[in-house]
């Protein structure tokens, strides 16, 4: 568990042990990503929606979409810091080789990441 400050996101404390994971939606990262995006039509997907009135409703989207954003910023906080002080980045990009008519390496392509356009 992290403790960061507030505003900053500094890490202030690190504890390591069991713990129990309440959650209070079952979202999956295709619909937690639609929400970031703003396109809200996910929400009939999301079980926890389906039994509320319209003004509850509103209300859980709207700390739903909060609390995403929030952890959406930490994360770029977070992996920024680490990039700044020389992280290694693992990622990288894929190669398709082309052969030529003798098996000799003829081309590197490029491919997209899964996901991108």
């Amino acid at each position: 568990m992290w403790e960061l400050d507030k505003t900053s996101y500094e890490i202030k404390e690190v504890w390591y042990g069991r713990t129990i994971i309440r959650s209070a939606y079952k979202l999956f990262y295709e619909a937690a990503q639609e929400l970031l995006d703003g396109n809200f039509s996910v929400v009939d997907d999301i079980p926890e929606f389906k039994d509320l009135d319209e003004k509850s409703r509103q209300a859980k989207l709207e700390e739903l979409v909060w609390a995403i954003g929030k952890l959406t910023d930490i994360a770029r906080h977070v992996r920024a810091k680490r990039d700044g002080c020389g992280a290694l980045e693992l990622e990288g990009v894929e190669v398709r080789i082309q052969l030529d008519d003798k098996k000799n390496i003829h081309d590197l392509i490029p491919q997209a990441a899964p996901g991108s356009p």
